[in-house]
């Protein structure tokens, strides 16, 4: 089996039919689809079974479906990556659809580098594709790299840390986990995975499409889920922090998780709270010299190390330039249209 399709499947049902009919309306001969079901409690899994029951003994052949008691979708990937049986890892979220060349192009690429990982474009999308946006790498262009530390830096700091975005190799995560109870887990993983890479292949082609929910867990103001954020963050910084002090080029994802970690702090508890949450991290215990500040590039992130002697009040200028920028942008490309 050349590449594993792993779905974790849990409050899908409004979605999940057309997450499959993305899969199966292109699903070829080397292509196993691993279905996790994470102890929903809908109607997802009946969803599934009646699709499949459509499709023919061949397609039903390639789909494989595993069940767990709900412990969240890291856990559910866990599984399915030890019961797969390709030689490369894919990850879809069960509310997104595959592009219509997601398999030809991938398996093209796969045969041709065998490269460790493979990246393409994406688009994220709300209610239809009228309204989509292109996701944003800074290599655009198609190409084989080695990865090295300017690799490295330059995919760092995209700050795309994404699993669906990519394919892999399923030896990278031969000795990593996706750490359950945790939110945010892709970048508790991803920036480990490049580091046990050789390889990476940049494809320009948008294969993945993202939809974006309001009631998705980054989105979510429910108090509970901000906590349960709060928590994760701490735990994925921490993380980085240790590998910060092996590799510098740790300070940026850590970076940039900082002011994700202070940014949720405010939106749950104001201003006070994201005092707190700023004093807590410690920034000047990093030991951020000027080579450090020099391998972040990302905008908002490099204006918050040059600001963060100010306090909490350099986030607040930083979340203020960096969204004038933004709506200055949107302003500049409408008349340029």
């Amino acid at each position: 089996m050349l590449l594993s399709l792993i779905v974790p499947i849990y409050k899908v049902e409004k979605y999940i039919t057309e997450c499959l009919e993305s899969i199966i309306t292109q699903l070829p001969t080397n292509v196993e689809v691993i279905l996790v079901n994470d102890g929903t409690p809908d109607r997802s899994m009946e969803i599934v079974d009646k699709v499949l029951d459509k499709q023919s003994i061949d397609i039903r052949k390639k789909f494989r479906v595993y069940e767990q008691v709900n412990k969240g979708v890291s856990s559910a990937r866990n599984l399915g990556v030890e019961k797969s049986k390709g030689e490369y890892l894919a990850f879809l979220d069960p509310d997104d659809i595959l592009m219509p060349e997601y398999f030809s192009e991938i398996l093209s690429l796969i045969e041709l580098y065998r490269t460790d990982i493979i990246q393409f474009n994406y688009c994220r999308f709300f209610n239809s594709f009228l309204e989509n946006i292109s996701g944003k790498f800074s290599i655009q262009e198609c190409e084989l790299c080695v990865i090295n530390n300017d690799i490295l830096k330059r995919i760092f700091n995209d700050n795309a840390w994404y699993l669906w975005v990519r394919v892999y190799k399923k030896k990278l995560f031969n000795s990593l986990k996706f750490p359950v109870g945790y939110n945010f887990e892709d970048v508790a993983v991803l920036p480990f995975v490049f580091k046990n890479s050789q390889s990476i292949y940049f494809s320009n082609k948008l294969l993945y499409a993202y939809r974006d929910r309001k009631e998705s867990i980054t989105n979510d103001i429910n108090i509970r889920v901000l906590e349960k954020n709060i928590l994760s963050l701490k735990y994925v910084i921490e993380s980085l922090r240790n590998a910060a002090t092996k590799d510098i080029l740790f300070i940026i994802p850590l970076v940039h998780m900082l002011r994700v970690y202070i940014a949720i702090s405010y939106r749950m508890g104001g201003a006070l709270a994201a005092h707190r949450a700023f004093c807590k991290i410690e920034i000047d215990k990093l030991l951020i010299g000027n080579y450090e500040k020099s391998i972040i590039v990302n905008r908002g992130d490099k204006m918050f190390l040059n600001l963060y002697k100010y306090g909490v009040v350099s986030f607040f200028i930083v979340d203020f330039l960096s969204y004038s920028y933004s709506q200055y942008l949107l302003v500049k490309h409408k008349f340029i249209r």
